[in-house]
């Protein structure tokens, strides 16, 4: 999957999942404040590690996104996914709900 193709379904859940959310424009206008501000890793530098997220994970097209997280050296993982979330980690990185990130951020959810 292609990063554009990332950034697009990140937009597509977000819509679908919040759509009825007073403050959905506001949370839109967040997210493109944030993937703004990022940087994309290239595959070849997680590529090495997805084999060891693929036995941790219970959804195997997951892993490369673990891997990239911890090849970026990221602060933390927002996802609803329910298999990350399970995890709490993914090694030293906290993986946090919606919520959880809008309430750090001061906003209410």
């Amino acid at each position: 999957m292609l990063a554009e193709d990332v950034v697009e379904e990140v937009y597509a859940v977000i819509e679908e999942t919040f759509r009825d959310h007073h403050d959905l424009p506001g949370a839109l206008g967040l997210l493109d404040a944030v993937f703004g501000s990022g940087e994309l890793i290239r595959r070849r530098e997680y590529l090495e590690n997805v084999a060891k997220w693929e036995g941790r994970l219970r959804d195997p097209t997951d892993a490369p996104l673990a891997a990239a997280a911890e090849a970026a050296g990221v602060d933390g993982l927002l996802s609803g996914d329910r298999d990350f979330l399970s995890l709490g980690h993914i090694g030293r990185i906290k993986v946090l709900r919606t919520r959880e990130v809008l309430g750090l951020l001061g906003h209410r959810p």
